[in-house]
């Protein structure tokens, strides 16, 4: 029985470890969603939004690639969606936080893999250096 609890207790607190994480990131970075983000086919119209007004600081830029896992375990490569500049600043074209891109799902089909990642890569001035940091949502082809 002892064993069952620890068990439960250390499932738990990893859950909520994971959520934790989550909205640590988002604190600093922002949010990405993909609409729709199942059953896409190649060349089907998505939504690709990035908001930035939890963001601990505005981006400079914001990056939004496709990244799958090949069924060894191993990553693809990085593959480039689009490269955005980002002014968040009165005025800017992204004044209200916001970053919304109207694409097509890529042609990714001929690497075999269904579910794929899709990473905003925002990159952001502290202390006088830029940074790059990552936020993720996920995007699921139909088989």
């Amino acid at each position: 029985m002892r064993f069952f609890t620890s068990t439960i207790f250390t499932s738990i607190f990893a859950a909520n470890l994971a959520v934790l994480v989550g909205a640590q990131e988002a604190a600093r970075f922002g949010f990405v969603s993909v609409s729709p983000s199942t059953e896409v086919n190649v060349g089907d119209p998505i939504t690709i939004t990035y908001n930035s007004t939890s963001a601990r600081t505005q981006p400079e830029f914001v990056d939004f690639y496709l990244q799958g896992q090949f069924s060894s375990g191993r990553p693809t490569p990085y593959f480039l969606i689009q490269r955005n500049e980002y002014d968040a600043e009165e005025g800017g074209a992204n004044e209200n936080k916001l970053l919304i891109l109207d694409t097509t799902a890529p042609n990714v089909t001929q690497f075999g893999i269904q579910n794929w990642t899709l990473w905003a890569y925002v990159t952001y001035p502290q202390d006088g250096l830029l940074e790059i940091g990552g936020i993720a949502s996920g995007l699921s082809y139909n088989a």
